[in-house]
């Protein structure tokens, strides 16, 4: 198994309906920095200093170290709603 999009995509709307969902990860396990991350997450393909090159990619963020929320702000969860409607994940 291998971190697609396709499943970016669904665990971000799992992740996305959880309350304060701004500074979770949906590449970890329990959505939560401080927790492993998913089978099939290759941490050398994927991420950079724990940050998910994929959801990254997924709201249009490239060249950036950080989290998009970190980068966004509170605007990285409006970005993503929009990404997945965009990408026909809704």
């Amino acid at each position: 198994m291998r971190y697609t999009e396709k499943l970016h995509a669904h665990r971000l709307k799992l992740m996305l309906e959880k309350e304060n969902s701004c500074g979770h990860c949906p590449a970890r396990l329990e959505f939560d920095f401080g927790s492993p991350f998913i089978y099939g997450f290759s941490r050398n393909a994927i991420c950079i200093s724990d940050v998910c090159i994929v959801c990254k990619e997924f709201v249009g963020i490239q060249d950036e170290p950080d989290c998009p929320c970190d980068i966004l702000g509170k605007k990285a969860i409006s970005a993503s709603w929009k990404a997945l409607e965009e990408k026909g994940y809704l």
